[in-house]
This record gives C-alpha cells, sequence and structure tokens, in this order.
C-alpha cells in the first residue's frame, strides 16, 4: 500500500460515494424496480479467496507456513516491487535477482513451492513504487501521448510480462495486472486491454487489477478482467478514537452500496485486494495512513480498535453476494513480525484481531467454485 497523507478524500470520497448511491437508487425508482430487486442481479460465483499479503526478508520457514494453515487462509498474495524512478519519469527496475524473499524471482519461486505443498494458492501481485515520491504519488501518474507515453508502456509491460510468466510458470491462482494507476487506467484504456490480451496469451489463471477505494468506479476496463479488484482502505470515522462495530457497520453501508453498482454493471465480482487496519487510533479515521518513524514510540496503540475494525468488516461484507473475498495487508515471517499489542503496525500478528480473522476464516469460510486453468503446463513449468 502506497497512499500517503491524503487527509482530503475521506468526505470528498463519501460524498461521492453516497451520490452514486443516490443517483443508483432514483434511477431504479423512476423505472419503477424496487430496491430489492436492484440488487438481486449479482456477478456468477467465483471461488472465495480468504488470504493475507505475505512480507518477508528471508524466506520463511515452516513455523509461519502453519501459522497461516492455522489461522484458516486459502491464498497468500506475493508483491515484487517494479520499481519507477519518479511520477513523471518513465524509468524502470526490478529485483528479479535480488531483494526480499517476496520481491526477487528465486525467492517468490520457493514461497510458492512451500505453499503448493500446503495446499495453499498464490496470488502474484507486482506493483509500481515510486523511490522518489515527492512529484506525485501512483494514483497521479499520468502521461499524454508522446515518447514519454511509448517508454512508460514499454518498460512497464517488459516487467509486467516477465511477471505474468512467472505466474504461470508457478500455477498462480490469480494474477494482478496494475495496482492504483487508476488516472493511466482511464486515461489509456487501449493500452491496458491490449496488455491483459498479452498476458492472458502467457497466463491461464485469473486476472485482476487492484483500484483504489476511491476512484474503482472509473476503470474502463473491468470486463475484461475476472475479478473487480479493490484497495479496500475505506474511511470508517470522521475522528480518531474509540467507535462501536455498530458505527463502522452503518459506515460501510454506502461503500457496500457502491460495489454492489460495479459488480453488477460489469457482472464480475469483487475482491479486496488490499484490506488492514493499523491498531492505532485513528485507524477507523484513516485506514490507508502509512506508520511513520516517530509514531511507535510517542503513539498509544489501539488493539482493540483493530479487532473491531476487522469484526465490522466481516460483519458487513463477508456473506455479500458481490463479494468475492480478501487479502489482508498484511502479514510478516514470524521471527520479524511484531507479536506485540503495542506494536501499531499493520500485521494482525499477535494481537486480538488476529482471532477475529481466524474465527471467519476458519468457522465461516467463503465457498464458491474453483477456477479451471485451461492451458496444461509442459515439463518443467
Amino acid at each position: 500500500m502506497n497512499l500517503r497523507s491524503l487527509t482530503t478524500i475521506p468526505m470528498f470520497i463519501l460524498g461521492a460515494v453516497l451520490l452514486l448511491l443516490l443517483g443508483a437508487l432514483g434511477l431504479s425508482f423512476a423505472v419503477g424496480l424496487p430496491v430489492q430487486a436492484w440488487f438481486a442481479d449479482d456477478p456468477p460465483p467465483a471461488a472465495g479467496i480468504q488470504g493475507v499479503t505475505l512480507d518477508a526478508k528471508d524466506r520463511p520457514g515452516p513455523v509461519t507456513y502453519d501459522h497461516l494453515e492455522r489461522l484458516g487462509i486459502s491464498h497468500v498474495a506475493i508483491v515484487p516491487y517494479i520499481f519507477q524512478q519518479d511520477a513523471e519519469t518513465p524509468v524502470f527496475q526490478a529485483n528479479y535477482g535480488s531483494g526480499w524473499a517476496t520481491e526477487n524471482d528465486q525467492g517468490i519461486r520457493s514461497i510458492a513451492r512451500a505453499l503448493d505443498k500446503r495446499g495453499i494458492d498464490l496470488v502474484l501481485k507486482p506493483q509500481l513504487w515510486l523511490r522518489d515520491d515527492t512529484k506525485g504519488w501512483l494514483q497521479n501518474i499520468t502521461f499524454e501521448e508522446g515518447p514519454e507515453w511509448d517508454q512508460w508502456k514499454a518498460g512497464y509491460r517488459e516487467h509486467l510480462m516477465h511477471y505474468a510468466r512467472m505466474a504461470e510458470r508457478l500455477e498462480a491462482d490469480v494474477f494482478c495486472v496494475g495496482t492504483e494507476t487508476d488516472r493511466l487506467a482511464a486515461s489509456h484504456p487501449g493500452f491496458w486491454r491490449e496488455l491483459i490480451a498479452d498476458v492472458r496469451d502467457v497466463y491461464s489463471g485469473e486476472l485482476t487489477y487492484a483500484a483504489n477505494f476511491g476512484t474503482f468506479g472509473q476503470i474502463p476496463f473491468w470486463e475484461a478482467l475476472d475479478r473487480i479488484g479493490v484497495q479496500a482502505y475505506f474511511p470508517l470515522a470522521a475522528a480518531r478514537g474509540s467507535v462501536s462495530v455498530a458505527s463502522l457497520k452503518r459506515r460501510w453501508t454506502p461503500y457496500k452500496a457502491a460495489l454492489a453498482v460495479e459488480a453488477r454493471a460489469h457482472g464480475r465480482p469483487v475482491l479486496f485486494t488490499e484490506i488492514g487496519y493499523r491498531s492505532a487510533p485513528h485507524a477507523a479515521q484513516q485506514p490507508w495512513a502509512w506508520p511513520t518513524s516517530g509514531e511507535q514510540a510517542t503513539m498509544t496503540p489501539a488493539p482493540k480498535l483493530q479487532a473491531r475494525l476487522y469484526r465490522a468488516f466481516f460483519q458487513s461484507v463477508w456473506n455479500e453476494p458481490w463479494f468475492s473475498g480478501a487479502l489482508l495487508w498484511k502479514w510478516h515471517r514470524h521471527d520479524e513480525a511484531f507479536y506485540d499489542e503495542r506494536a501499531i503496525d499493520y500485521t494482525p500478528q499477535g494481537k486480538p484481531a488476529e482471532a477475529v480473522i481466524r474465527q471467519w476464516f476458519s468457522e465461516r469460510p467463503l465457498t464458491g467454485r474453483r477456477h479451471n486453468r485451461t492451458q496444461e503446463k509442459g515439463p518443467g513449468q
């Protein structure tokens, strides 16, 4: 997750979502459809995904995988980063042979083999990361037609196709073609459609794109994918402090309605490609707010709030007919995690939220059809 310090977004997003909801409801009443019928035409069922994003400097050992199995997960997402110099400079680099275990090719292959032995599916989710974010965030990247746009297209395609071929060799269940580059998605849909077609030529699993929670309605190529991917950091409170599960569930209502509209419009189920909460006082107000270096020493942890946020998410969304799963942000290798309620980061490990997740993943697992891979693997793949 790359979102930083967007303090003006919450009210804007809430207002936009409410307008969308009211407009859709108005249309429903205008044509004489009852509200129940408006929500009745849901996308076809998809295999339930209950997963976590794994972040590991070194290759995980058996203890990490044992813990994931006890959690009740079906999928693990791996995020290898494609580094772009800044939002204005179309120069790329990737850690094919170096970097963390969850970022370099050898580490990813090793993790994929370990997951396969445990019957856990892989989601490969390559993501752009701006080395210098002073010139803008991923959402700000935009290029007019011309040499720089051509350079960006060629560079991004080269790296993404590398990971698409890897996803096929590793028999990944889901592959993500992009994350939060929503202005580029909206302004250059032709490029993305061509890229998706190229990926399908080499990869036979399911495809998604991970849209930001405020702009998922602006992605013009959902029908070319298998799932509508959303980075689900919706604001659920107006101010810092303790909030009840009931209050959090009420704040989910307009977001659920907007997601249902999108799923119905494109005939695709929704996958939360990221959702997570810090054990911090502003976790409900600004779920996207990345920890700063000084907060650990000065901020009072809020592990019970983190647990309530997860409980509200499960109670609000888990059984919606348009919903097909979530990848929780995030999970660390066992000995790299902060197993401490005093930690204020995103991991639920060692905190009350972990018990909430285990309860829902284990006792109320998502169901649905399994994806059928259509291409046969060759020897050695």
